[in-house]
């Protein structure tokens, strides 16, 4: 079964939960760990790299979070702010 697209308000839990384990942070979500995994690393390479190509995997209304959200984020990966 294919990974569903997240929509604003559970990717902004994932986004603000950075404290919360993979597994914990899918089952508050209703989603598959690999789910909340994936979107964290993809999260993680955006404010590391800042390439635009991960734009085309995180949906506007996501960068547009990330956006208004810049520096008051911190990292689930590595515990950076961005």
């Amino acid at each position: 079964m294919p990974d569903r697209r997240w929509n604003l308000a559970d990717a902004e839990h994932v986004v603000r939960a950075h404290v919360v384990s993979d597994a914990e942070l899918a089952a508050r979500v209703t989603r598959r760990t690999r789910e909340v995994r994936r979107l964290r690393d993809t999260l993680h390479a955006f404010h590391t790299t800042r390439e635009t190509g991960f734009a085309v995997i995180l949906s506007d209304n996501l960068c547009g979070l990330l956006a208004r959200l810049r520096g008051q984020l911190t990292c689930a990966r590595c515990g950076a702010t961005y």
